[in-house]
């Protein structure tokens, strides 16, 4: 994409080409080996006997919901108040991703549990959902990455709310304060996860990979989707293709569960 916007010409890439050098990445700690070991403890022990992907997407239904830009400066403007009222202010960080993470996180449990006609608080009170997002390291490391890196340098940031806390009526802002308090434990370096025993969203994408922008010669996207999260759980996020208008999220669900989610998305907005 730089050549091409450059005209053809090769001399954009002399600051700029892609470091590849996978050793830059130091590991002490032997993450590395304990991330395959899981992985591969998994595939043993449920690769073969899971349904295939075709089978797990065919009662989905997806679509893309925008957060807007306004919708989500009212959304910080109101954990930030929550916040500031808190002893532990400085603990959290409030974001456009913090807030939109938040209102779709609380939104699907929402949506899943009244499916489920399990709303009652009395049934699971203390239930645990887990919300899990890459975090971007390659500038908090004690050793010096290139800023052309080309690779990932991701450590896995675990949130977790109780089920009486996400289906109350502070929902929304007891998740963007999990998840903003979450994020400033991984910027110290002092964050662990542990066993992990209930219900997962996991975020794909970011709106800071500025997939739009991706241009190879014959324009740009009209529309971008990450169709593996017809078949992992995962939800996607992409900022807006005109650039103003929030963050696009990809959600799929079988059909009552998208109507559900429909409908507290929507709710949910006007009370903002």
């Amino acid at each position: 994409t730089s050549v091409y916007r450059s005209g053809g010409d090769l001399t954009c890439l002399e600051n700029s080409f892609p470091f590849i050098k996978r050793d830059i990445i130091k590991d002490p700690g032997g993450i590395e080996l304990v991330l395959l070991k899981n992985y591969w403890d998994w595939v043993s022990s449920s690769g073969e006997n899971s349904a295939s992907t075709q089978d797990i997407a065919a009662d989905k239904v997806r679509a893309t919901f925008v957060l807007g830009r306004v919708h989500a400066e009212r959304l910080k403007r109101l954990v930030t108040a929550q916040c500031r009222s808190s002893v532990d202010t400085e603990h959290y960080h409030i974001s456009t991703f913090v807030v939109t993470c938040a209102y779709i996180w609380v939104c699907l449990i929402k949506s899943k549990e009244s499916v489920a006609n399990n709303l009652s608080h009395d049934n699971g009170d203390h239930e645990l959902y887990y919300f899990l997002f890459p975090y971007d390291s390659r500038n908090r490391l004690e050793f010096w990455v290139p800023t052309t890196y080309l690779g990932n340098c991701l450590k896995p940031c675990a949130i977790e709310i109780k089920k009486r806390e996400v289906l109350g009526e502070s929902g929304i802002i007891l998740a963007a304060k999990a998840i903003g308090k979450g994020i400033k434990e991984m910027e110290r370096s002092d964050k662990r996860i542990g066993t992990m025993t209930g219900r997962f969203t996991v975020v794909a994408g970011s709106p800071k990979l500025q997939v739009y922008e991706t241009n190879f010669g014959w324009g740009r996207p009209c529309k971008v989707e990450l169709t593996h999260i017809d078949y992992d759980g995962a939800i996607s996020l992409a900022e807006c293709r005109d650039g103003e208008s929030g963050v696009e999220v990809g959600v799929a669900l079988n059909k009552n569960e998208m109507d559900e989610f429909l409908t507290n998305f929507e709710q949910s907005l006007k009370l903002l």
